[in-house]
């Protein structure tokens, strides 16, 4: 190929963005909307950077300055002004996602930690399954003694509960009806933490006849409970047969005092009292 016929490669490079023929080419109208947009976009993206979709804004705001600045001279100021704010929007974006990731990992974090110190709570309150009742000694707030040695030979329900606890006092009608038709064989004993004044106003208010205990300091297995109601089945041995936790109507608690389908064995160990362990409202 002879010179005169080559192609001339300046010509390639000659609309290239910065390059003089560009700039030369590049008409007012054209180097003013990049200006605008270029703002536009550096606001936007400054404005929308807390939730994220601002630094992608940002790098099109920012890309449309710097090509408007590439191109020519005219409204040159905006385009700086466009690109300060995207960067400012893209700087804020990062900062934000950054702070997002770590509070996301934090609450993830807390989250598992909940868990496992649920399940702990969960294998702590079962733990009681099967094991002798210790040697319990309650002052209703009527000023009657029970202690759970003389109560051999009939069913008992500790239930563990408290006055502002919705569930606990969604049940106690049950677990009313449940003692007054089985006063022969059944001994229901309703334990809170609340001042012994707090149960006598709800007992008389909520017509509870069943054995109610104020006791500041709960005794185990009873402080197992981290949720509320939860109830303790012994049987007329004296041995914790089920450990349940949650609302139960007449017919569940009538089965669990009474049923036979869910003894577990007996043994002989009993958990650790738990003495750091204290019901939070």
């Amino acid at each position: 190929m002879s010179a005169e016929n080559a192609p001339d490669r300046r010509d390639t490079f000659n609309f290239l963005p910065g390059s003089a023929a560009a700039r030369a080419q590049a008409s007012p109208s054209i180097l003013v909307t990049l200006a605008v947009a270029s703002l536009v976009f550096g606001l936007l993206a400054l404005f929308l950077s807390p939730v994220l979709i601002g630094g992608v804004l940002g790098l099109v705001g920012l890309t449309l300055g710097v090509l408007q600045i590439a191109l020519g001279n005219v409204k040159r100021s905006l385009a700086v002004w466009g690109i300060a704010l995207s960067l400012a929007g893209v700087t804020t974006s990062v900062v934000a996602g950054l702070f997002y990731y770590h509070w996301y990992r934090s609450r993830e974090q807390h989250s598992r930690e909940d868990s496992t110190t649920e399940s702990a709570d969960a294998r702590s309150l079962d733990s009681w399954q099967g094991v002798t009742t210790p040697a319990l000694s309650f002052t209703t707030i009527e000023g009657k003694l029970i202690e759970m040695e003389t109560l051999k030979g009939r069913a008992v329900v500790l239930n563990r509960w408290a006055t502002w606890c919705k569930a606990c006092v969604e049940e106690m009608p049950h677990l009313q009806r449940l003692a007054e038709e089985r006063t022969d064989d059944l001994t229901i004993i309703g334990v809170s933490d609340e001042p012994a004044a707090t149960l006598q106003a709800f007992a008389r208010s909520h017509r509870i006849t069943y054995a109610l205990v104020s006791a500041p300091d709960v005794p185990a297995p009873l402080d197992a409970a981290d949720a509320l109601p939860t109830n303790f089945f012994i049987d007329r041995e004296g041995v914790i047969r089920r450990t349940v936790v949650g609302f139960q109507d007449y017919d569940a608690l009538k089965a669990l005092a009474f049923g036979s389908d869910v003894t577990p064995p007996v043994r002989k160990d009993a958990p650790p009292v738990r003495k750091d362990k204290k019901a939070e409202p």
